[in-house]
C-alpha cells in the first residue's frame, strides 16, 4: 500500500465538464491521479471488513464496474462523522 497522505477529490472539471476523481499529495500537492467517471462507471463504498479494525476502521474502495481494478482509500480527516458525506 501507498501510505503518503493525499486528498481524493471528486468534482467536475471546469475545462471539459466531465467528473473527475484526483489524488493529491499532501505534501508536494502534485495530482498524481485522475480518472474521468461516468455514472455507472465506478462505486464507492465503505469497506464493511474495516470495522472494528483499530488501525484501520475507515477504509473506502473505488470499484469499476467494467474492470477488475479496485483503489482503496484510508480516511485521514481526524473527524470521523464527516465520513457519512462520502
Amino acid at each position: 500500500p501507498d501510505t503518503r497522505k493525499g486528498m481524493v477529490r471528486l468534482g467536475t472539471n471546469a475545462e471539459d465538464g466531465l467528473l473527475h476523481l484526483t489524488w493529491t499529495s499532501r505534501e508536494s500537492r502534485v495530482t498524481e491521479d485522475d480518472r474521468i467517471l461516468f455514472p455507472g462507471d465506478a462505486s464507492f463504498k465503505y469497506v464493511e471488513q474495516a470495522r472494528g479494525n483499530s488501525k484501520n476502521s475507515r477504509v473506502y474502495v473505488l470499484k469499476f464496474t467494467n474492470s477488475p481494478e479496485r483503489l482503496f482509500f484510508w480516511m485521514q480527516e481526524p473527524a470521523a462523522s464527516r465520513d457519512d458525506g462520502f
